[in-house]
């Protein structure tokens, strides 16, 4: 490239600091390896031959990609990772940002954590927008992804305490009261929706509530009943004598998982996910105070010995 650009070897001698002979010889060599002319010299100078021209344009290429590799090597020599992207399910963010945000400051020097309610996450996570991505989807079956399992919680429904006295049957229930869809994930829904379908619960009227809150308020006031998870109540405050919790069969629950692609974060992924079951286990032992004892039958945390 200084060849290219001095307008004589003398010059591009001068600049490296080496003879106009070995200068001249280097060339030759090139030459000889790529079996093409790269100059044509003259008592003017020399100037490049197309195939010199050529050669340039992707030596400009090269240089300047190596001296991208050498700036993103230099973001490694005190941190394990330069930077890593993380993004969360909104309805697990409360438990896991705070283990999030500091597991790895010390290792991570740009650190983004991210919770979102969209249904876009996974596609970013695919596009390469996120390095690790905490949802409801397994996506072990993509190939080069793996993902390992952290928490699985079973539906449950919460009903007017009033209303369950005098019947316990969630068909006969769900005649009975509106059913408040809460603004749950699509994922959750299907799920509940499947429920339904299997256990012959026709929805005899419905609408949707803004948040989780306003949900429970209707329900403790006997207008309407719901279908949620525990970590969805975790953190609201529910007056216990007014709500009747029902848990669902097993087989409508829901799990969480850590992804990441394989072989690209060395155990950066295992020890997140370790340290987000850490999470979970304190968070379940704080239930005591806010849930009744049926609480700690609905969850698990998984991976944990």
């Amino acid at each position: 490239m200084i060849v290219c650009n001095a307008p004589n070897m003398k010059a591009a001698a001068v600049r490296l600091g080496v003879s106009p002979a070995a200068i001249s010889q280097s060339i030759a060599r090139l030459e000889r390896d790529f079996g093409v002319a790269l100059l044509e010299r003259s008592s003017h100078g020399i100037r490049l031959t197309p195939a010199g021209a050529a050669l340039r344009r992707h030596a400009s290429i090269l240089l300047e990609v190596g001296e991208e590799m050498l700036e993103t090597l230099d973001g490694y020599r005190n941190l394990a990772l330069p930077r890593l992207r993380i993004c969360v399910r909104e309805t697990v963010a409360k438990v896991l940002l705070p283990t999030l945000i500091t597991s790895f400051s010390d290792m991570v020097g740009d650190l983004s954590v991210q919770s979102t309610p969209r249904s876009d996450y996974i596609e970013e996570f695919l596009r390469g927008v996120w390095d690790i991505l905490i949802s409801t989807d397994d996506l072990s079956h993509i190939p080069n992804i793996e993902s390992q399992p952290l928490f699985r919680e079973r539906l449950i429904a919460i009903v007017p305490a009033e209303v369950y006295r005098s019947t316990t049957s969630i068909a006969e229930i769900a005649q009975r009261l509106t059913f408040l869809s809460n603004g749950v994930p699509a994922q959750l829904l299907a799920l509940t929706k499947r429920y339904f379908d299997e256990n012959d619960v026709v929805i005899s009227r419905s609408t949707d509530c803004l948040s989780t809150g306003a949900t429970l308020d209707l329900v403790a006031q006997g207008f309407g009943w719901a279908v949620i998870t525990p970590l969805s109540l975790a953190r609201l405050y529910f007056d216990m004598e007014k709500i009747a919790w029902v848990m669902l069969p097993a087989q409508y629950s829901r799990e969480l998982y850590l992804s990441n692609e394989k072989n690209r974060l060395m155990d950066v992924p295992n020890d997140l996910a370790r340290e987000c079951r850490r999470a979970f286990v304190a968070e379940i032992a704080t239930w005591h105070r806010r849930l009744p004892p049926e609480a700690f039958d609905a969850v698990e945390v998984l991976g944990v010995n």
